[in-house]
């Protein structure tokens, strides 16, 4: 059985931080930020190597995130822009932007995976795109997102549904690294009879 509950009876959602002015990378920073443009549809957060690091002399704030928190970013150009991902990194020093949303689920029904996963789905993507308010970029408000009606299926469907998606993710990496190596093939190919 399917049930269909509000966001807000199932997780808390906050806002990222504010930063005053732009966001200054500090390549040793003792703080790493992620933005809505580190958020892919199809990988976890778990790797901050590439992310920006600063320096963040600030009290603790809502915005540091948890391990298996779910993160979306606020802001699209149309339906299908609104990307969600899970935080799979254990470290404390990691904060949110402003333009993206923190989701810490709150209820045993729901395992942050599959929220994620049903905020990019089609359905997630066409509620979330209801919420919306602006013209050219237009953003989602937390009273919005809190309001939204998630899907939520027995624990067992959403594991098996987790496992496919993970399965498809990585069937697609590696048809992707199989594409690029056969392209460097053919451009090495190419360069040894173009100079022969």
């Amino acid at each position: 059985m399917i049930k269909k509950l509000p966001l807000k009876s199932i997780a808390a959602a906050s806002t990222g931080y504010t930063f005053r002015g732009a966001l200054k990378p500090v390549a040793n920073g003792d703080t790493v930020v992620i933005q809505a443009k580190d958020i892919g549809q199809d990988e976890y957060i778990d790797d901050l190597e590439n992310l920006t690091r600063t320096d963040f002399k600030i009290p603790r704030s809502k915005a540091f995130l948890k391990k298996d928190d779910v993160l979306l970013s606020s802001r699209g150009s149309g339906p299908g822009s609104f990307r969600a991902t899970v935080f799979k990194a254990d470290v404390e020093n990691v904060i949110a932007a402003s333009s993206v949303f923190i989701i810490r689920t709150t209820s045993n029904d729901i395992v942050p995976e599959y929220l994620a996963l049903y905020l990019n789905s089609g359905d997630g993507q066409k509620k979330l795109y209801k919420k919306v308010s602006g013209s050219s970029i237009q953003i989602i408000n937390r009273s919005a997102l809190e309001d939204l009606q998630v899907s939520i299926p027995s624990m067992e469907n959403q594991c098996t549904l987790i496992k496919l998606s993970e399965n498809i993710s990585r069937q697609m990496k590696l048809r992707e690294r199989k594409s690029a190596i056969n392209m460097n093939l053919f451009s090495e190919v190419l360069k040894q009879v173009s100079t022969a």
